[in-house]
């Protein structure tokens, strides 16, 4: 494979926008001037990322200006932990990268990503990776069944297919196969323990973690990483999972904060009925009490 890199003008905006710098939607468009990314070219980021450039697509778009779920990535960069990283809706496979790069050898992963849209860049990440896992093509929920995905195969949103029916999704309707995480992970016993789990399931994250009782109760898991979207719902499962969890983990919304520079950082949920009222969309940390130690400076 041709390992093309950033044009020059693209990689000084890349690193402006990762360092967290305010502006760079205006460094972006000098740059863009400059030259042209060219759709279709398989380009490898200055974070090693391989990434196929689609500059319809919102999400491989701001991957490649290095704006993408910026604190999230920063704050998947530094979970190091030995054991099995899970990806719960992977898409182009950004969030699978950043996870495992620079684990431990005897790392593992297991991605799980239904959309066929999908497919082609997660397989090109996974061929870039050196550490041995499985991706399998079907959905996450309570129970084992057939359901129908909204949303798939829209050309500008790669990454908002979801399990409920948000009137505002563009793209197909297609029937796919919903699996149950616990029983999932009966047929990989080798597997090591899972470290991280990370869901991002467009208002699904509700479901998947009831399929996923018997991992919860393990207290195994070192961190998780959920998305919660009020847009598509009621968001009083991070009570349920609070009460079930937090003698032996800490709650934390993902922020940035700084002006000038915007920075990753971990604040503190001391009211989970609150957090639960939050109207944006926000990512939710969950740290095992023994792992806060290597988050400690990111905590506000």
């Amino acid at each position: 494979m041709t390992k093309h890199s950033l044009p020059i003008a693209h990689r000084a905006a890349y690193y402006f926008a990762k360092t967290g710098l305010s502006g760079s939607s205006y460094v972006w468009k000098i740059a863009r001037q400059l030259c042209r990314e060219r759709n279709g070219e398989v380009v490898f980021l200055p974070s090693g990322f391989p990434l196929i450039v689609d500059n319809k697509d919102w999400i491989s778009k701001t991957i490649y200006e290095g704006t993408y779920e910026r604190s999230l990535l920063q704050f998947l960069d530094k979970v190091k932990l030995r054991g099995t990283f899970i990806d719960v809706g992977a898409n182009v496979g950004v969030t699978l990268w950043h996870g495992v790069k620079g684990c431990p050898d005897s790392s593992q992963f297991l991605a799980f990503e239904p959309s066929e849209q999908c497919q082609k860049s997660l397989s090109l990440v996974i061929s870039q990776m050196n550490y041995p896992g499985n991706v399998v093509k079907v959905a996450l929920g309570e129970f084992s069944e057939q359901r129908t995905m909204f949303g798939l195969n829209n050309p500008t949103q790669s990454g908002g297919a979801s399990l409920l029916n948000n009137f505002g999704l563009q793209g197909e309707k297609i029937l796919v196969n919903v699996c149950v995480l616990d029983d999932l992970l009966k047929e990989y016993p080798s597997l090591p323990p899972v470290s991280v789990l990370k869901i991002d399931t467009e208002g699904f994250e509700e479901k998947v973690l009831a399929g996923s009782r018997k991992l919860i109760a393990s207290n195994t898991v070192g961190v998780y990483v959920l998305e919660v979207s009020p847009s598509f719902g009621p968001t009083n499962w991070v009570i349920n999972l609070h009460s079930k969890t937090h003698t032996s983990y800490q709650f934390f919304r993902l922020i940035e904060k700084g002006t000038l520079l915007k920075r990753m950082k971990l604040e503190r949920i001391n009211n989970i009925e609150n957090a639960a009222k939050f109207s944006d969309q926000w990512n939710l940390i969950i740290i095992r009490k023994d792992f806060l130690n290597g988050f400690k400076r990111d905590i506000v």
